[in-house]
């Protein structure tokens, strides 16, 4: 268990040492891509409705305005 724990806190060093270098989350790519998701979800399980092609058309919105 210590050898657990001694792991896990050199990993977070290097993760706090690295940040310089990581790509920043941004909500305004991460929120459609799970609203496509849960669309594409809805669609498999329940089958194609309306409800699911709103959620798909309101996740690709933003793709649509950013290629403006």
């Amino acid at each position: 268990m210590p050898d657990k724990l001694g792991r896990a806190a050199d990993a977070i060093g290097k993760l706090a040492d690295s940040s310089g270098r990581r790509i920043r989350w941004r909500v305004d790519k991460s929120v459609p891509g799970l609203v496509c998701a849960t669309a594409c979800e809805q669609i498999f399980v329940y089958g194609l409705s309306w409800p699911a092609v709103a959620l798909a058309f309101v996740g690709i919105l933003p793709l649509l305005r950013a290629s403006d």
